[in-house]
């Protein structure tokens, strides 16, 4: 499944949903010729861009409806570059538990709310290639 809305930039990165879950979301890129740099790797914006949409849908996706009537978007994106990134790579990120019923309790109250989550890039060896933080901010729409 091709995750995402109608975005060019999204179509261009092509993110492969492999599961989707409360709390959790695992993205997978498979790598066209675009996505690599000089050296054969995957592209370092590829990886920051995958790392910002999986860090971004476990937010959105635990709001649930309440994502339509609220403004979230991405404060930052904080990101370590470990090692190659070359082949498949699968972002993954955890909301805990306390961390989830904080968000939702705060986003129905209408409060604003600033959220980091942490998402780790392997590749099919399960070598860890980045590892980043985001922060998504969830505020009510106005007007």
């Amino acid at each position: 499944m091709t995750v995402g809305i109608d975005v060019p930039w999204t179509k261009m990165i092509n993110p492969e949903l492999v599961d989707l879950k409360d709390g959790y979301i695992s993205l997978k890129q498979s790598p066209e010729e675009i996505h690599f740099n000089h050296n054969g790797d995957m592209n370092a914006g590829v990886l920051f861009s995958m790392s910002e949409m999986a860090g971004m849908g476990v937010v959105v996706m635990l709001l649930g409806e309440l994502a339509n009537s609220a403004l979230v978007v991405v404060k930052n994106v904080n990101i370590d570059f470990i090692a190659r990134a070359q082949g498949e790579i699968v972002f993954t990120c955890t909301m805990p538990e306390g961390q989830q019923k904080r968000t939702l309790e705060n986003a129905k109250a209408g409060s604003k709310v600033e959220e980091i989550v942490e998402v780790e890039a392997k590749d099919k060896n399960g070598n860890v290639v980045s590892r980043s933080r985001v922060t998504a901010v969830i505020s009510p729409k106005k007007g």
